[in-house]
Parts: C-alpha cells; sequence; structure tokens
C-alpha cells in the first residue's frame, strides 16, 4: 500500500497535493489544524506551529498505516508567515 502524509492538507497547495496523491492511488493522511475537505482523506487535527506530543502523533499515525507499506511520503507544506 502506498501512503503520503501531507502536512496543511486543509487547503492551498497542500490540498492541491493531497487531490494529486489520491488520483495516484495513495492513501492520504493530513496533518492540519481543520480537517481536509476530501471524504477520502483522513485527518489528524495539529498545530504544527506549536510543541506536538511525538507519541500522540505516533499514535494516530499508526491508527491509519497498515503494516504492508510498499511506499511512504512525506509532504510538509504547512508554513506560517509572521
Amino acid at each position: 500500500m502506498k501512503y503520503a502524509i501531507i502536512t496543511g492538507a486543509s487547503r492551498g497547495i497542500g490540498l492541491a497535493t493531497a487531490k494529486k496523491f489520491l488520483e495516484e492511488g495513495y492513501h492520504v493522511i493530513g496533518l492540519s489544524r481543520t480537517p481536509c475537505p476530501l471524504a477520502q482523506v483522513r485527518s489528524i487535527p495539529i498545530d504544527l506551529s506549536k510543541p506536538i506530543d511525538g507519541e500522540l502523533l505516533r499514535v494516530s499515525l499508526r491508527a491509519f498505516i497498515s503494516e504492508r507499506i510498499s511506499s511512504l511520503s512525506l509532504v510538509h507544506n504547512a508554513g506560517i508567515v509572521e
């Protein structure tokens, strides 16, 4: 199974990236403050501008990812402008 983890997948470039990975047959997991509007994307609510609980994130990701991984991609798209 092919997986893509995309930060900031709820809008803009992240949302467009999620759509592209879905078209290519990936299971997509979105990490963002708001859920991704695409029903096929599994959303994990997280604010990457704040310290995160790495263990909680690991458990959350594990709930969506099977043991049979043939490909795993990470697109770190989330950003903040101050």
